[in-house]
């Protein structure tokens, strides 16, 4: 149980984030379960060790991170919940209750596909070709997920 959280994210698996700001990225689809985080921000301390855990890239290691997998979540409230889905903002009716059906949904993946997210691959292997993919710049990756 996390206590008043003043965000909770839940994914189909568990992503690996280091920023709130995007570029998470997840390794797999198919594991069948939900990835889970949820974030309580408590003071005024709490916020600059947020900030300054976003600004090195370490959020998870913030004090009020909580991270987990399951086969079902619920979030309740007193209110409405709002909610981000599929990125449409929505005010769902509490308490949320979401919950992993495992191989409900079918991924197609090119059989060129490099096997990691291009955010993953270029984190891993270039650093400077995510700045650019960042930037919106053309960034080529190889067969085997390498910028060149």
């Amino acid at each position: 149980t996390v206590e008043h959280p003043c965000l909770v994210l839940v994914s189909n698996n568990r992503y690996e984030l280091r920023r709130l700001g995007g570029f998470g990225t997840r390794e797999r689809l198919d594991q069948g379960v939900l990835g889970i985080v949820a974030l309580a921000v408590n003071g005024a301390a709490d916020v600059a060790a947020l900030v300054a855990a976003e600004t090195a890239g370490q959020v998870s290691r913030v004090r009020g991170w909580r991270e987990w997998e399951a086969a079902s979540v619920e979030v309740s409230s007193t209110q409405a919940v709002a909610a981000g889905v599929d990125g449409e903002a929505l005010e769902l009716t509490s308490p949320v209750r979401l919950e992993i059906r495992p191989a409900a949904l079918r991924v197609r993946v090119a059989r060129h596909a490099p096997g990691l997210s291009p955010a993953r691959a270029l984190r891993v292997a270039n650093p400077r070709a995510l700045v650019q993919l960042a930037l919106g710049r053309a960034v080529d990756l190889g067969a085997d997920g390498s910028a060149s």
